[in-house]
């Protein structure tokens, strides 16, 4: 009925206004005024109804259906019935206000998580520099970070693997300190021999140039003694028209020159090989103590040498530790990541249960111990 009727005004509406009225108005606002005019109509028409529709709308009342009756019993259901809302409103109201706290703490919550996070990119670029510093590393150091980056699948495995970073970097820098100290001491060792190789070689030159000096000297001495005696063959052959005596005279002292020059001779002999000697043994001596420095600077710079190779080793594995440690940081990042998106995931999960009035969850264990050992690190 009701729509019957409201299709005949709009009908007479849309066809009795003519298209005059369309010009001057928009057909929305035409609309309008037909819907209002409508429900106006209808409105009317059903007050004198409403009584009767009270009469005969049911309820479900301690499950038996009744009608609404204007008595102390449908009173006092519908008291208890606003009681019991007022009591679930309050309630909710309860359960809105410690939704709120728990959105706080879940704050202050991700709020410590990210100050912790940024204390431990701190940390970790001061590891990096100290990283930057080292030049050694053993195979079973290699070989245990190989392992601890292959099992690293949680955050406390990582700080772990920080910790024992920290250690090594101790005990690397401890290393360093004493190989540079026994490069000292090397060098040190390698000066000293070569001071004393030097002096070596000052008193082999200076006992050369003794011998040669004596040498020098004995073989102006043996001139000396030629050319007297051939002064004295040029003396006796020039004065062979002298008297007998004379002759005997000279005769004698030429045998006596030459028994002096034989002498001397013998001397000078003696003399030769006694410095021969002295001079081989002082030179077999200085052999044997050159031959015995070059060995020990030949095992020194061997030494040198072996140690360049170590250094260039434990170069290399320095950078193999860096290389590892770039692993590492980037893996640290994306457990950050996940972190911080489970923590998120879990506050947009918390707020929607305790909006369905459920019980929260709560953190699982691997959280509590990545939350534990960040404090660890951070102290």
């Amino acid at each position: 009925m009701i729509n019957v009727i409201i299709l005949s005004i709009l009908n007479g509406l849309l066809y009795g206004v003519g298209p005059s009225v369309l010009q001057v108005f928009p057909l929305a606002v035409v609309m309008y005024i037909i819907v209002f005019i409508s429900a106006c109509h209808i409105t009317l028409h059903l007050i004198p109804r409403v009584p009767r529709l009270l009469k005969l709308l049911p309820t479900h009342i301690s499950g038996a259906p009744r009608t609404l009756q204007p008595n102390a019993d449908a009173t006092a259901d519908l008291r208890r019935a606003l009681a019991k809302l007022e009591v679930e409103l309050k309630e909710e109201r309860r359960a809105h206000s410690k939704t709120k706290e728990f959105q706080a703490a879940s704050q202050e919550q991700l709020r410590r998580a990210s100050v912790t996070i940024e204390e431990l990119k701190a940390e970790n670029q001061e590891l990096q520099t100290k990283i930057q510093n080292l030049e050694t590393k053993t195979q079973e150091q290699e070989a245990e970070l190989v392992d601890a980056r292959d099992t690293v699948t949680d955050y406390p495995l990582l700080a772990f693997a920080a910790r024992f970073l920290q250690s090594d970097v101790r005990l690397l820098k401890h290393e360093n300190k004493q190989l540079k100290s026994q490069n000292k001491t090397l060098d040190t060792k390698t000066k000293d021999l070569r001071d004393e190789l030097l002096v070596v070689k000052r008193e082999k030159r200076k006992a050369e140039h003794q011998l040669h000096t004596r040498i020098r000297t004995l073989e102006n001495d043996n001139r000396a003694l030629q050319r007297g005696l051939d002064s004295a063959n040029h003396y006796i052959a020039t004065n062979r028209e002298v008297d007998i005596v004379e002759r005997a005279k000279l005769r004698m002292q030429a045998e006596e020159a030459l028994m002096q020059i034989k002498a001397n001779e013998r001397q000078m002999a003696k003399r030769e090989d006694g410095l021969d000697a002295v001079v081989t043994a002082a030179r077999s001596s200085l052999e044997r103590e050159l031959a015995k420095r070059t060995h020990i600077i030949s095992n020194l710079e061997l030494a040198v040498s072996n140690h360049r190779g170590y250094e260039e080793s434990l170069r290399q594995r320095n950078d193999d530790l860096r290389q590892r440690n770039r692993d590492l940081r980037l893996r640290h990042n994306v457990l950050l990541r996940k972190l911080a998106i489970d923590a998120v995931t879990l506050s947009r999960l918390t707020m929607a249960l305790k909006e369905r009035h459920e019980p929260a969850l709560s953190f699982p264990s691997s959280s509590n111990n990545t939350v534990a050992a960040q404090a660890g690190v951070t102290s």
